[in-house]
């Protein structure tokens, strides 16, 4: 599923978001994006395929790339869709502007990845009260830093693995400051 921005405009460039597809059979959006992802300024781009590290996946980057006014195009993974999120990014990494794991760790991303685009943009939001992934995270965030990533780790206070105290507009305004620069 394809969500624009209210007031969307072919003539205007907007931020893309790859988020994993649907939560559960009623169709909603996934916690994070809020009940009305449509307000924030982006274009949400939900879907599984995205994760898999195929032909697939490159094609639907590339129809999305192709048929909306793109400014910049991140891919996202959840939990355990971190790995494949960060799997995909090192195989694709030319076509994508950054990437958002939450929790998440970049494992798959070194230096050759980074070579292929410099300014890769890396995301990791964690929970302050998720110990394990926190940890990765932390670890992950510094190995990157030191081969010269663009990497920012948000560690959230009080919540743990589930990031319910950012989900709908504190979340897009965590990603307009740290990917968009706004």
């Amino acid at each position: 599923r394809v969500t624009v921005p209210d007031g969307f405009n072919r003539s205007v460039q907007y931020p893309v978001l790859f988020v994993p597809g649907f939560e559960n059979d009623k169709h909603e959006y996934s916690i994070y994006l809020g009940d009305t992802p449509s307000k924030h300024g982006w274009i949400i781009v939900e879907s599984i395929v995205h994760l898999k590290p195929d032909r697939l996946s490159e094609a639907l980057i590339n129809k999305i790339r192709h048929d909306y006014p793109v400014e910049q195009l991140f891919i996202s993974g959840f939990s355990a869709n971190s790995i494949d999120l960060f799997r995909l990014t090192a195989k694709y990494v030319e076509i994508v502007d950054g990437v958002v794991g939450m929790p998440g760790y970049a494992n798959h991303i070194d230096e050759s990845v980074l070579s292929r685009n410099p300014g890769l943009k890396i995301l990791l939001i964690v929970g302050e009260k998720d110990y394990s992934w926190k940890s990765r995270s932390v670890k992950a965030s510094r190995t990157l830093r030191d081969m010269g990533a663009n990497v920012s780790l948000k560690t959230i206070p009080d919540e743990g693995h589930i990031l319910k105290g950012i989900a709908g507009s504190p979340f897009f305004e965590l990603l307009n400051q740290e990917l968009l620069g706004h």
